[in-house]
């Protein structure tokens, strides 16, 4: 007895006991003998647990099409969804399911500058581009100028690029010099004076953002020069520019609520705050 109680209580590691109750009928059929059979044996180890995965972590996508930002609502937004086109930050916010008990999941569209407008749009940023700046990226963009003809205009401040004395009139009345008036030495003291008609506007025509229409802009000239090194800059000013932002985004909301066909589309910015609470 006390041997089948040490078996019961004790048990090597990794193993385990086993107590078997045999039966067996004598000869003649009347008596059963009943045995108590003791054994020990060895387990398979056991496979290693995986570790328990974290909760998948919230939505915080960035799109930069609008194609992709609708095909993505379309397939994922419940129908509580709500997009608010954030226009002065240049970015819409798609909150997904605006209901959701659990925490909100927002899909951010940073649409990208077109890139035919990309150059315009830095160099309206810039302060002012000297004369060479300004010539180059005519040159290289003059298929999106409508007017004046861009490369009459590159072929024009080509002749003042080259030339050794640069001046500039800004003259006002109908018989007024206004424009450049440039002098180009050719042979010793030989000179050929000229004079260089910069128009005070050129107008271009390109998308603002990508997956949106082209629109019209009128760029505005303002000539200056530099006493010191004589140079002449130019400095572009577009008063159009926030008309056009405003256009194009206009487009993006118009496309996100025709085609998703569910949800709220709005201007403004999705903000979140506690509620406050009686202590």
């Amino acid at each position: 007895m006390a041997e089948l109680e040490k078996n019961l209580r004790e048990v090597a590691p990794e193993s385990e006991n086993v107590l078997s109750v045999l039966r067996e009928l004598t000869n003649d059929g009347k008596k059963e003998n009943v045995t108590l059979a003791m054994q020990n044996r060895k387990l398979l180890p056991e496979k290693p647990r995986e570790p328990e995965k974290a909760r998948s972590p919230k939505r915080c996508h960035v799109i930069h099409n609008v194609k992709g930002f609708v095909a993505y609502l379309q397939a994922y937004a419940s129908e509580h969804l709500v997009i608010f086109a954030d226009v002065p930050n240049l970015r819409c916010v798609a909150i997904l399911d605006e209901k959701a008990d659990e925490g909100f999941e927002g899909i951010e569209l940073v649409p990208q500058i077109h890139p035919l407008f990309k150059p315009w749009y830095k160099a309206i940023r810039e302060e002012e581009l000297d004369l060479q700046q300004f010539l180059s990226l005519v040159m290289k963009n003059r298929r999106a100028i409508t007017a004046p003809d861009g490369r009459a205009l590159v072929m024009e401040l080509s002749q003042v690029t080259s030339s050794t004395e640069v001046t500039v009139h800004r003259g006002k009345g109908a018989n007024s010099l206004n424009g450049i008036l440039f002098k180009t030495k050719i042979e010793g003291n030989k000179h050929i004076d000229g004079k260089a008609e910069l128009p005070e506007m050129i107008r271009i025509e390109v998308p603002i953002f990508m997956d949106t229409l082209p629109v019209m802009m009128e760029l505005d000239l303002l000539l200056s020069t530099n006493p010191k090194d004589h140079e002449i800059y130019v400095e572009i000013v577009c008063a159009d520019l926030a008309e056009a932002m405003v256009k194009s985004w206009e487009e993006i909301i118009a496309t996100c609520s025709q085609t998703i066909g569910k949800g709220l589309v709005a201007m403004g910015r999705a903000v979140h705050e506690k509620w406050d609470v009686v202590k």
